[in-house]
């Protein structure tokens, strides 16, 4: 069964990072429509939903099980 993967990336001095450094985050969903809610959410309200940090992109990637 495939998993999805809400990705955003974010302005450089947003402070959010990835673990290579990268101003980028996911989170892995079960469903695709909790995938797309996320990327949504962030759009409209920002990060944490304080409407203060918005991402540049956010889309969604399937993730293989293994």
């Amino acid at each position: 069964m495939s998993k999805f993967k809400s990705n955003a990336i974010w302005p450089i001095d947003s402070d959010v990072l990835d673990e290579y450094g990268r101003p980028q985050s996911s989170d892995t969903h079960y469903h695709r429509e909790q995938a797309l809610a996320v990327c949504r959410g962030l759009e409209s309200d920002g990060l944490g939903g304080l409407g203060e940090v918005f991402p540049i992109r956010t889309w969604v990637t399937t993730v293989e099980d293994d």
